[in-house]
């Protein structure tokens, strides 16, 4: 029984806890049946919006589809269309922001969610320097940047300002992408028709630009394009030439063969042929034809080029014409020619050059350069090798040797040049070996002619030495006798005696000066002196003779003559002096007029005019020919040699000036100097002194050393000087001289012969100048007393020391006025 509750007990109790766990299950599966319905609720709502989200999807794919789908050729207009769709999907406003300048260049579209809505200009700016997406926020307000890029460097961004309520979300992201995507690909295609459009060009241009004439040309035959040379080249019009046919452009003779051409374009594409043309006028001309075929919009088409070779044809007749004569003048020339390379391997040689050194053709053309010359002349050969390749030139003389072992010397024009692509020489060979022999000749007979010349100037230097000598003598002594008191028929004697060694002396002068001038020696020695004061001491000079004859000499000087100019007072003294001497000797009666003036203000003119016996008509350049002669009778009458008016014409040159004879109406001659003188400031070197104005001399008190060898002009001088009041010693040489200065004499003043025996007079005033003959003597003035007339004496006495010059033979005018300049005033050298 209690069994039987037990078990009544546990089936009750496991009763009771199905009932509990029965309970809680319903309890638990309700709660979950509101969960799963809460769920289902929400999956209802989440799949509601995913639908309207794919449905706002499927509607801006499909608007955006439209917009890049119906895209028009107006690039601008499909840009904006974008911009605007993109702006209505987002709700936002933008602008199209590109880099091509510093200054941002904007195009704006503004949608309808806020028509007076501005983007900020910094975030357009920042917008614009995107690389990538980018999203911002600035007070508030949400921006992004969408880079677009063409060729994949960045050019620009879209740049949105989007509603702050409604940011940016997938699908908002996705509409920003394919907007950035579709302006990029509208901008890069908008690009492409601009870099086709611009090849177009190009290609118009350079078309129309070629030189040559281009014709485009269909597999029919038919013209579709002609350049503007083309039309130029057939003097048609382009309408005209687009009409014609193959066979209106083609002479008749060459349509064959421009057929042939045709079709070989057509078949291998190219072709390459010469035709014969024809102009509009009707005129043939040569042309080169290339032709190409090529396809543009799946038409074939010939490309043909046609180049006039009227021109080319020219030169080419030309090019030869040129290597006819060329080849002509190579072989016909008198010189021989060589054509080698770089290397020395000889290319070719004219029949001239064969025949100058013995060899064929064909033996010289097998030969090395270096196979012409001796062994001797190698080196200079190479030097000259090197020098052509260098310098592109050069100019030698060198030795060449004969097929017969014989050799000649050689003057070589070597030149390099192109000649059909390779660098090459031309050599030009002339024997020189007899012309050289004959500048030796012409040398030694110069070297001979300049010896003898020399010895010509010796041999006149010593007879004027030889001949002044005794003559100084003579006239001296004349000169002391005409000063004495003798009969009138003595006076005579002495005067014929002066008078002959007077024409003695000129005809020894005018000898040496010829000689002087004739080769080329004249030395001009420039001082300052007063021109005024010069004429009319030199005029002075021949009063005597003039008054003599009853003549009337005057001088006439302009008012505009310097003071003092510089110029060669000695060479014009000698003019002047033989042309008023001329004047006074030829004119028996009436005057003579020397004037002065200026021409210019660097010129002097200087005239001499005379009454005398004149010159016949057509001889006034004649006057100045060496030994002409106007009239033998004349000549013999008043004597002379000829020469002197050519010597004046001769010195005159060497000044710069110029010299010219007139005949005058009324009988006479007028001879006319024009000399270049500089003009001097400050007081001259050599003052001038009218001789009637000039102190008398007085050597009382003064000692003076006369040094001559020759005993009859020792006495002379002594004579002279003791006239004068000086007191004289003698010494027989330069040696005599040193020792008598060396006794402590007092001596004022040493007369220096130059040549003696045993010491020179040179060598003595050295000596004496260095101090060899005492202190008292080294500043003691020193006259040159010589016989040797020439330039050359003079110079080497200046440069000896000596400080005045006198030419034998001396007469006392001109040794007291020598001895004025030294005695009074001891100014410095007159040399």
């Amino acid at each position: 029984m209690s069994g039987q509750l037990d078990k009544q007990g546990r089936i009750e109790r496991r009763l009771d806890r199905e009932r509990r766990a029965r309970s809680e299950a319903e309890r638990l599966l309700e709660e979950k049946s509101a969960e799963l319905y809460e769920l289902n609720q929400e999956l209802e709502k989440l799949l509601a919006s995913q639908g309207r989200t794919l449905g706002s999807y499927r509607e801006a794919m499909s608007r955006l589809a439209d917009v890049l789908l119906s895209r028009s050729a107006d690039h601008e207009a499909n840009v904006r269309r974008l911009l605007d769709e993109g702006g209505r999907l987002l709700g936002a406003i933008g602008d199209l922001v590109l880099r091509e300048s510093e200054e941002l260049n904007t195009t704006r579209w503004i949608t309808s969610w806020s028509s007076s809505e501005q983007i900020p200009e910094a975030a357009r700016r920042r917008g614009a320097e995107a690389v990538v997406v980018d999203e911002w926020t600035d007070g508030g307000v949400p921006y992004v940047a969408i880079p677009l890029k063409f060729r994949i460097q960045p050019v620009g961004a879209v740049v949105m300002k989007l509603d702050p309520d409604h940011p940016l979300d997938e699908l908002g992201r996705m509409v920003v992408e394919l907007v950035g995507n579709g302006v990029a690909a509208e901008l890069e295609r908008s690009e492409s028709k601009s870099e086709i459009r611009l090849k177009e060009q190009r290609y118009e241009s350079l078309f129309h630009a070629s030189v040559d004439s281009i014709v485009i040309i269909d597999f029919d035959g038919a013209i579709r394009d002609v350049s503007d040379s083309a039309v130029r080249m057939f003097g048609m019009t382009r309408d005209g030439m687009l009409r014609a046919g193959l066979r209106d452009l083609v002479e008749r003779g060459s349509i064959r063969r421009s057929l042939a051409a045709f079709r070989q374009v057509r078949e291998v594409g190219r072709c390459h042929f010469e035709a014969d043309l024809l102009r509009s006028d009707g005129s043939v001309f040569p042309a080169e034809m290339v032709g190409n075929a090529f396809e543009i919009g799946g038409e074939k088409r010939v490309y043909a080029i046609a180049r006039d070779l009227t021109q080319r044809r020219k030169n080419q007749a030309a090019v030869v014409e040129r290597e006819r004569k060329f080849r002509t003048v190579f072989e016909q020339s008198l010189d021989g020619i060589v054509l080698h390379d770089m290397k020395g391997v000889i290319l070719d040689v004219n029949e001239t050059l064969c025949k100058l050194l013995g060899y064929s053709r064909s033996d010289l053309t097998s030969k090395h350069l270096s196979q012409l010359h001796p062994e001797s002349a190698l080196d200079i050969s190479r030097e000259a090798m090197s020098e052509v390749a260098e310098r592109g030139r050069h100019r030698f003389e060198c030795e060449f040797s004969r097929s017969d072992g014989s050799r000649f010397v050689a003057e070589v024009w070597a030149n390099a040049f192109e000649l059909g692509g390779d660098r090459v020489v031309q050599g030009i060979v002339r024997d020189v070996t007899n012309q050289r022999r004959r500048e030796r000749e012409i040398r030694e007979a110069m070297e001979a002619a300049e010896l003898a010349n020399e010895s010509k100037s010796l041999f006149l230097a010593t007879m004027s030495h030889e001949i002044r000598t005794p003559l100084n003598g003579i006239l001296g002594f004349a000169d002391l006798l005409e000063k004495s008191d003798m009969a009138e028929d003595q006076r005579n004697s002495v005067e014929m005696i002066r008078k002959s060694g007077d024409v003695l002396l000129g005809l020894i002068s005018n000898i040496l000066d010829f000689s002087r001038a004739e080769s080329g020696r004249i030395v001009l020695s420039e001082e300052t002196f007063d021109p005024t004061a010069f004429l009319r001491e030199t005029v002075d000079l021949h009063r005597g003779v003039a008054e003599g004859k009853g003549l009337d000499l005057s001088v006439e000087v302009g008012s505009g003559v310097p003071g003092l100019v510089i110029g060669a007072r000695g060479e014009l003294r000698q003019v002047m002096m033989n042309l008023v001497g001329n004047a006074v000797k030829f004119t028996e009666e009436g005057v003579v007029v020397v004037s002065l003036d200026v021409r210019d203000d660097e010129t002097l003119r200087f005239s001499v005019k005379d009454t005398g016996i004149g010159f016949p008509e057509g001889d006034e350049e004649k006057l100045f020919d060496a030994f002409f002669q106007v009239d033998l009778s004349s000549t013999r009458r008043h004597g002379g040699t000829g020469l002197g008016l050519a010597i004046c014409r001769r010195l005159l040159e060497a000044m710069g000036g110029k010299i010219r004879a007139f005949r005058e109406r009324e009988g006479g001659a007028r001879f006319v100097v024009d000399l270049p003188l500089q003009q001097a400031r400050g007081e001259s070197s050599r003052t001038e002194v009218e001789p009637a104005d000039r102190p008398a001399l007085d050597g009382r008190g003064m000692k003076v050393l006369v040094v001559e060898d020759h005993p009859v002009n020792s006495r002379l001088l002594k004579m002279m000087l003791e006239k004068l009041g000086f007191s004289v010693e003698l010494a027989g040489n330069g040696r005599e001289a040193l020792e008598m200065l060396g006794e402590s004499r007092h001596i004022d003043l040493i007369l220096m012969d130059m040549r003696m025996p045993e010491m020179d007079g040179l060598e003595a005033s050295q000596r004496i100048r260095a101090g060899e003959a005492g202190e008292a003597v080294v500043r003691t003035p020193i006259v040159a007393v010589t016989a040797n007339a020439l330039e050359a004496d003079r110079e080497a006495c200046r440069k000896a020391g000596m400080d005045y010059y006198l030419s034998k033979p001396i007469n006392s005018k001109e040794l007291e006025r020598v001895l004025l300049e030294v005695v009074p005033t001891d100014q410095p050298s007159g040399i």
